[in-house]
């Protein structure tokens, strides 16, 4: 059986519904909506990892050959 010592909620949304349990529960921002740097920074945070670069916009380290193609319409 699981025994978390603690629960990331992430957005208020998950926060209020995780609200009633007995476990301690750290909330970070929704990625959403223009919130990615502040999620990261909340993580971050939570886990103890120091921030090496300010972030200003994250993006995904993806090559570009990982580009997904392009649909084709008849």
């Amino acid at each position: 059986m699981l025994k978390p010592r603690r629960i990331v909620a992430i957005g208020r949304d998950a926060s209020i519904a995780l609200n009633g349990l007995s476990i301690p529960i750290e909330t970070v921002r929704h990625p959403s909506y223009g919130g990615q740097a502040e999620f990261i920074a909340g993580i971050n945070a939570i886990y103890g990892i120091p921030a090496t670069v300010e972030l200003t916009m994250p993006e995904l380290p993806l090559d570009g050959d990982c580009v997904a193609p392009k649909a084709k319409f008849s």
